[in-house]
């Protein structure tokens, strides 16, 4: 974020990592003539919204001007030309049972129904389901791909006659009018037939600890029961101290952090946890992460690991 005075911006938007990233990497010589004061619109979306890196963000950037107020938290895909839902964020919107934060109204004339994946069958307020859309902004399927399309934008609910509908991978749940997102379908994580959403078991992995920074959680099945693994990442700033004196990381104290904080918070313990250096975890291009790049990566024995670096890496 370049935001001058000259510029005087009103409106921005980035993912939750964006925002993330601008936190951990300001450097007070950068906020020097940075003025974020004009700023009146901050969207964040396009991946799951943590409560955490919004007070981080504005205690990193108030500053410069930058207000709380300006938060807008929303929802939406490009299958749906972008926008679904939407709306300025208070702390006290977040679901009361978790630390997720909901993404307002459904906008327009859309309609939103929470489906069971399986059965196609509609739920009702407050239970977690596959997000369905259907309204004017939905695309009319994918261009020279007609069994996706009929897969994905032909999707009817179980015992209603309510036309076709946009299956949009995405779990969620709606209460009082409000849309909330809790994650993929295809990265639900099931340990002892409980569902688990990667976000909060990743949250759980790092939050409120200073050396480590993004997470990848998901589950292996092998010849008994499934197991949770987790991979972590080490801030920058430790990174680069570890490569510059390597060895100076305690690998198994973290390895003891993550566990414990996880089966506390969610009941079920790790069965395997790497510590990794910045930037080991599969991401797109735009720097959103890629939990199945990261199992196939885990699987190959191809993620790098704090213990295999060194300080000429």
């Amino acid at each position: 974020m370049c935001i001058r005075d000259r510029y005087q911006a009103y409106f921005t938007v980035a993912p939750n990592m964006g925002y993330d990233i601008c936190s951990q990497r300001i450097s007070e010589s950068d906020k020097l003539g940075l003025d974020l004061s004009s700023l009146r619109k901050a969207l964040n979306g396009a991946e799951l919204v943590q409560p955490n890196t919004l007070q981080r963000f504005t205690d990193a950037f108030t500053d410069c001007g930058f207000s709380k107020d300006a938060w807008y938290v929303c929802y939406g895909l490009a299958e749906a030309t972008l926008l679904v839902s939407g709306e300025n964020y208070r702390p006290n919107s977040n679901h009361p049972t978790s630390k997720r934060v909901r993404c307002g109204r459904v906008i327009g004339e859309q309609r939103v129904m929470i489906v069971e994946p399986k059965t196609h069958r509609p739920l009702d307020d407050g239970s977690i389901g596959e997000i369905w859309i259907q309204g004017p902004s939905c695309a009319i399927g994918y261009w020279n791909n007609l069994s996706a399309t009929e897969e994905i934008f032909h999707a009817s609910p179980a015992d209603t006659s309510q036309g076709h509908w946009l299956r949009t991978g995405d779990l969620g749940f709606l209460q009082a009018e409000h849309l909330t997102l809790t994650g993929r379908l295809k990265e639900i994580i099931i340990v002892a037939g409980q569902n688990h959403a990667p976000a909060d078991i990743e949250s759980s992995a790092v939050d409120n600890h200073p050396h480590l920074g993004r997470a990848a959680a998901f589950a292996l099945q092998n010849d008994g029961p499934e197991t949770l693994v987790i991979v972590v990442e080490l801030t920058r700033e430790m990174t680069r101290l570890h490569r510059k004196d390597f060895g100076t990381i305690d690998e198994s104290a973290l390895v003891r952090w993550v566990i414990r904080s996880v089966t506390e918070d969610h009941g079920i313990k790790p069965a395997d946890v790497l510590v990794c250096p910045q930037g080991a975890i599969p991401r797109t291009p735009n720097g959103k992460l890629q939990r199945l790049a990261c199992k196939e990566a885990y699987l190959n024995a191809n993620l790098k690991t704090v213990s295999q670096s060194h300080p000429d890496d």
